[in-house]
């Protein structure tokens, strides 16, 4: 007997062979003859752990009868070989192993021994799960997580592969898993510093496979939490400051993601501020006198990382300025001060009389709003001729005209011209049982407020939807219209807002980046390419009512409407603006309007050019003219200038024509070294709040609106702002 060891490649099969050939010639004793080879061997799978394997006769029986067969299979990719004796084709063979690959040989046995192999059999694929991936790798992902790949198995078992499973193992205390239908896995979140080892196995429709071998041990490195987070409140914003992470896991950081709830309550809302390694962040579009908690976590290659502690501030916790249609009010440690026009009442002051427009009338010697007993001010907005304030205990208050009951008290009588008039004799706006707001906005004869609930309610003038209640019924200037009786507008279903803004008939809301507006139409300042109102009818609010297009991923963090024009402060800190645009007011150096027919919104309306590496941190649209607080503090208007309104010293429009913006626009000379902290807009004038918390105005003054103790306009000829442009006197 011989036996010889042959190391056979076989083309198609990943290793080497070895097979036992045994008896080149047979096996018997000396002298003996036995049978020739079986020749046509064919194997098929038989059942569900079997081959059937079929042959032809040997030429030649050793001249005694064969009396039985043996039938081997053999497999180089993980099956069992199995020996099967038989007395004829075909012999079966069982207890193979499913999804392994085997071929077959047969010899032919009769009293003499045992003849040499046939040829080998085609090979043949036995149904089963998927053999082991091999060559793993591991790499990190975000989370951190690992992301598990590898080739995929020598066999898939005859059946396609539906699912992959990773298993990470740290020691014995850390194990992850991950399942995808593809490679690579990626495993749920791992513990940086630990390091893992991992395997993975595949699935068919026969079952899971083996587990592969473990990779070698990947160490996760992740990106650390940034630290000394700290916020500075101011007018509906904060302004955020951090320290980078230590440990950055080996990989630049490419990203902060920043996050904000109302402080101790709701789950986190991501900011959408574009994408930036700096470590400062202002979160705009926020409710002054609501607290907030934020935390920020930093991105690289590996993914996020952990989330910095949390830091709290409340915006505006200092000065707020509002701007009406000739007047203007201050805010500071919750008094409120007003001055300019008076003939409604707006100033609040119990009177008709104007301040603001002759000597003595400042300082000490402008009386202070009074909003009752123990009653302090949040946050002030002003209309064409009404003003209102939210109040300590989220109530809302307003006084001045009330033609259509923008007042919101059911009926039209101005509050604020004649004596006994304010303070506790003053009702708060009825919102409804059990709700308070925490933001007002006023247009110029409606006003909205932002409710408790993330819902909106608005009161007033109605002639062209603007309440959005799908009719042109004014609310709030007869009894029984307000309180319960007053519906919320309708966003659609699930939809609530987190900011809201007035223009002079149209209103705006702002939830999660998506901006809807309703109301009068007539330029397309809705932004949804026509002319058509909305709210003023039924079935066009709610879901009928789009959402205004800023283009392919852009969302909006705050939103301003001006007379007959809206802009938004976008996530990219980038601004557009849309509707009319016959002073230039949209920033876009024609005068053509924008929003009022199709193409012209999304990816088709510009941004507005604030020059050479300037962002905008804060937008506010008036009656014709726009203005922009830069990243840098400085000012920048454009749009009408017949009354100085923009600051430049001249009465020339800016942004009507090509060339006017970007590094073309002069910010506004605030003084030397002089930067702003909010900026407010109305119909011919414009305020600053300064970083020293003292105002300056420019722009019409027929009725005192600068606050200057004359009616001379300032900002409209050559020598009338920076160091010339006294700030105003309100405290005394």
């Amino acid at each position: 007997m011989r036996e010889v060891l042959v190391r056979v490649a076989r083309a198609g099969f990943a290793g080497v062979l070895t097979v036992l050939m045994v008896g080149l010639v047979g096996v018997g004793p000396a002298g003996a003859a036995v049978p020739g080879r079986p020749t046509g061997v064919t194997a098929v799978v038989s059942g569900a752990d079997g081959l059937s394997v079929s042959f032809l006769p040997p030429a030649s029986n050793g001249g005694k009868v064969v009396k039985g067969y043996r039938a081997t299979c053999s497999s180089d990719t993980g099956g069992v070989s199995r020996t099967v004796a038989g007395s004829a084709s075909p012999v079966r063979v069982g207890s193979v192993t499913g999804g392994a690959r085997y071929w077959c040989v047969v010899r032919a046995v009769n009293a003499d021994g045992v003849g040499p192999a046939s040829v080998e059999s085609p090979v043949v694929s036995v149904p089963g799960p998927p053999s082991k991936p091999y060559g793993l790798t591991v790499t990190e992902a975000d989370g951190p997580r690992l992301r598990v790949a590898s080739n995929a198995p020598v066999s898939d078992g005859t059946s396609a592969i539906t699912e992959y499973e990773a298993r990470c193992v740290s020691g014995t205390t850390s194990i992850v898993t991950g399942k995808d239908a593809v490679l690579p896995v990626v495993t749920a979140v791992v513990e940086p510093g630990l390091a893992y080892r991992c395997q993975l196995r595949a699935k068919n429709a026969y079952g899971t496979g083996l587990w592969s071998a473990f990779s070698v041990a990947t160490t996760v490195t992740g990106v650390g939490a940034p630290t000394a987070l700290a916020g500075t409140a101011g007018n509906t914003q904060v302004d955020l400051t951090w320290t980078a992470p230590t440990s950055t896991g080996g990989s630049a950081i490419t990203d902060y993601i920043v996050q904000y709830r109302v402080t101790g309550a709701g789950s986190w809302l991501t900011f959408p501020d574009g994408t930036s390694s700096t470590t400062t962040a202002t979160v705009t579009g926020l409710t002054n006198g609501a607290g907030y908690d934020f935390q920020v976590a930093a991105v690289n290659a590996a993914g996020t990382g952990s989330y910095s502690s949390t830091t709290s501030a409340t915006p505006i916790t200092g000065m707020v300025i509002a701007a009406g249609g000739y007047h203007t009010c201050a805010l500071r440690d919750a008094t409120v001060k007003c001055w300019g026009v008076n003939y409604s009442g707006q100033l609040g002051l119990g009177d008709t009389a104007w301040r603001g427009d002759g000597p003595g009338e400042m300082g000490a010697n402008l009386p202070a709003v009074d909003l009752g007993p123990g009653r302090t001010a949040r946050y002030i907005t002003a209309g064409l001729e009404h003003t209102c304030a939210l109040l300590d205990d989220a109530t809302v208050k307003c006084w001045g005209e009330n033609v259509a009951g923008q007042l919101g008290l059911g009926d039209t009588a101005d509050r604020g011209d004649g004596p006994g008039e304010m303070g506790v004799n003053l009702p708060a706006v009825d919102l409804g049982p059990g709700r308070t707001a925490t933001a007002v906005t006023a247009g110029y004869t409606h006003t909205c407020a932002l409710l408790d609930d993330a819902t909106v309610k608005c009161w007033g003038d109605n002639g062209y939807g603007q309440l959005g209640l799908g009719d042109t019924a004014n609310r709030g200037d007869g009894p029984g219209e307000m309180g319960v009786n007053l519906p919320s507008v309708d966003l659609g279903p699930g939809r609530t807002a987190t900011a809201i803004t007035a223009g002079a008939h149209h209103t705006c809301a702002l939830r999660a980046g998506t901006v809807k507006c309703w109301g009068y139409n007539g330029s397309g300042q809705l932004g949804l390419g026509d002319t058509a109102w909305r709210g003023d009818g039924p079935g066009e609010m709610g879901a009928n009512l789009p959402a205004v297009d800023l283009g392919p991923g852009r969302t909006a963090r705050y939103i301003t409407a001006g007379l007959e024009h809206t802009c938004a402060l976008l996530d990219d800190a980038t601004a557009k603006c849309w509707g009319y645009n016959g002073s230039g007011q949209l920033g876009l150096g024609d005068t053509g309007s924008w929003g009022d027919g199709p193409g012209e919104m999304g990816a088709n309306l510009p941004t507005v050019d604030l020059g050479p590496g300037r962002t905008a941190r804060y937008i506010k649209a008036s009656y014709a003219h726009t203005c922009a607080l830069l990243d840098d503090g400085t000012v920048k208007c454009w749009g009408d200038n017949d009354r100085g309104q923009l600051g430049l010293g001249d009465n020339a429009w800016r942004g009507d024509g090509p060339g006017e913006m970007g590094v073309n626009l002069p910010a506004v000379n605030l003084g030397s070294r002089r930067t702003a902290t909010a900026i407010t807009a109305g119909l011919g004038h414009t305020c600053a709040l300064l970083d020293k918390a003292t105002i300056k105005c420019w722009g019409v003054n027929y009725s005192g609106e600068l606050g200057l103790g004359d009616t001379a306009w300032r900002g409209d000829g050559p020598g009338e702002m920076g160091a010339n442009l006294p700030a105003v006197d309100i405290w005394g």
